[in-house]
């Protein structure tokens, strides 16, 4: 009788913790329409990788607009490489409630890296980019595609 309560016991906790597996973030395999100053930018495709999730661009919207489609200006390993298929956010992570922390994002256009974190609205995303403190950033809000 024992016997068969341990084994209950464990069929129960392993059904609970593949399920808990089978629980992906809700961010992961989505794509997002970037936004700047009202303007689609890119279309942004979410992966994740030991719970860290990142961002690539899938695709440009309007390269046109900026002229760009390699980035000149960024530092490091986004000089002069092309922007389509350049990872603009890493290092994401969940903390709850549809909000995210902890990620590094890098503005295409400037180079320049900030902190990142970002907050799931239903089919939105806010995405903040600051320095130091949330305070001293801005948000873009990202629509889902």
């Amino acid at each position: 009788m024992m016997k068969n309560l341990i084994k209950f016991s464990a069929l129960i906790l392993g059904v609970g913790l593949s399920m808990t597996a089978l629980a992906a973030d809700p961010l992961v395999g989505t794509q997002w329409v970037t936004y700047d100053k009202g303007q689609p930018k890119s279309i942004i495709k979410i992966t994740e990788t030991n719970h860290k999730l990142s961002g690539t661009i899938v695709k440009l919207l309007d390269p046109r607009a900026t002229g760009k489609t390699v980035c000149e200006i960024c530092q490091g390993k986004f000089h002069n490489k092309p922007l389509t298929g350049a990872t603009v956010f890493t290092g994401l992570t969940a903390i709850g409630n549809g909000r995210y922390e902890g990620g590094d994002i890098t503005d295409p256009e400037t180079g320049k890296t900030y902190s990142m974190s970002a907050t799931l609205n239903g089919t939105s995303l806010d995405v903040r980019g600051y320095i130091g403190v949330t305070v001293l950033g801005r948000t873009q809000t990202w629509q889902k595609k």
